[in-house]
């Protein structure tokens, strides 16, 4: 497994493309996982620049031969996606889906719910095992994301997660599909009942964590390179 995720939310028309930098961190008891890369792409980028941007991104160190890049294809398309694997960038492709279910599809596409997504930020959050550097210029961005995601039920008992209407995503989804690629190593199956008791009471608890200034050095200067190109 790499030791950074690059998780990718491409945008449309009314939504930026968003990109997330983890690193894991092994070591003790459990790993923790620091964001200290976010960034939102200008509306309107064509596909090919997010493809270009996201080469050049990888790249750099200390990305370059130690991350993964895992990209969101809900909404876009295999096509897209056989875009970037035809440029030589390889992600590992996720269709997010709802109710609380995960599964490889028959060409080797995940199918992961938003909830578990989701979920499991709050839930790294809330253990303080997911810090995020504080002077990010889009963290504020983030952190009101995540305080708009709810969880409803339906009367036919579906669960569905997902940020209030006319409200944006992209950042947590790019950090979501960052955090649940970094943390498969050992990890098993959560149970639903988990994850809907923290869709429905940690994500306000869980941001009393949410900030650090622990992102190594590396990652700061490759932020700090990423929003200098004045795009």
């Amino acid at each position: 497994m790499a030791e950074y995720t690059v998780g990718l939310d491409p945008g449309q028309t009314v939504d930026p493309t968003a990109i997330a930098v983890v690193q894991r961190i092994d070591g003790g008891t459990k790993p923790l996982y620091r964001c200290g890369h976010l960034e939102r792409l200008p509306l309107n980028t064509t596909y090919p620049d997010v493809i270009t941007h996201t080469r050049r991104l990888l790249q750099q160190s200390p990305l370059l031969g130690r991350a993964e890049l895992v990209l969101d294809l809900t909404g876009i398309g295999r096509p897209v996606g056989d875009m970037f694997r035809q440029e030589g960038l390889h992600p590992i492709k996720v269709t997010i889906t709802a109710g609380h279910e995960e599964k490889i599809g028959e060409r080797g596409e995940h199918h992961v719910a938003k909830l578990i997504l989701v979920s499991q930020v709050q839930a790294l959050l809330h253990d303080g095992r997911l810090q995020i550097q504080k002077d990010l210029a889009d963290a504020p961005v983030l952190r009101s994301e995540l305080e708009d995601f709810r969880a409803t039920v339906s009367d036919s008992g579906r669960w569905t997660f997902g940020a209030r209407s006319g409200a944006h995503d992209d950042l947590v989804l790019a950090l979501s599909l960052a955090v649940w690629r970094a943390n498969k190593r050992g990890s098993g199956r959560i149970d639903p009942s988990v994850l809907v008791r923290s869709a429905q009471i940690r994500t306000r608890h869980s941001l009393d964590n949410f900030s650090s200034n622990d992102a190594s050095a590396e990652l700061r200067m490759l932020h700090i390179r990423a929003i200098s190109r004045g795009r």
